[in-house]
């Protein structure tokens, strides 16, 4: 499940940052990762994150059954690589990833309703002062951390909703006159 997969979207962010990199050449761009949480009771997924240099991204979300979580992130850069980590409610690392390749996974056990935070660090690399800019944003501090869940709904599928119950009441009207 990809809740946030409006390909016309995505397209327009790459076409948007590949515009920012050539007017602002010898600038660093932020660096683009997709996110799956599965797993007691989830089945999240987020593409086109982005993450700057010296900086977090911090998500949090609850288990809804019990089991074990798995967080996976896939990335591909020179520019730096990227960590992961799980933090428990009174955010202690329960898993960490730091692997030097494109790709980072962690998973903890949890019971249904616990609180975690999920972690994503850039680690080395010529990133400094580069800031993202991606949807979640501000989620630099774990005070400030994204909330994730099943309730998430993207604007477009908002929209879509808004422009179908407007239909349907426009249709509703035409048929009555």
């Amino acid at each position: 499940m990809n809740v946030f997969g409006n390909k016309g979207l995505t397209v327009l962010g790459k076409r948007a940052a590949l515009l920012l990199a050539l007017l602002t050449p010898g600038l660093a761009s932020a660096i683009p990762y997709d996110m799956a949480i599965t797993g007691a009771g989830l089945n999240l997924s987020y593409t086109d994150l982005r993450i700057g240099g010296d900086e977090w991204d911090y998500y949090e979300t609850a288990a809804i059954t019990d089991g074990l979580v798995v967080v996976d992130i896939f990335f591909s850069d020179s520019a730096a690589d990227l960590d992961l980590r799980i933090f428990d409610a009174a955010f202690a690392t329960l898993a960490a990833a730091y692997s030097t390749s494109d790709n980072e996974q962690v998973s903890a056990s949890f019971s249904a309703g616990d609180m975690f935070f999920v972690g994503v660090n850039v680690f080395g690399g010529t990133l400094a002062g580069v800031v993202d800019t991606d949807r979640f944003d501000p989620n630099d501090l774990a005070g400030t951390a994204s909330v994730l869940g099943a309730s998430d709904l993207p604007v477009p599928a908002t929209l879509a909703l808004f422009g179908l119950g407007l239909a349907g009441l426009a249709w509703t009207r035409r048929k009555k006159a």
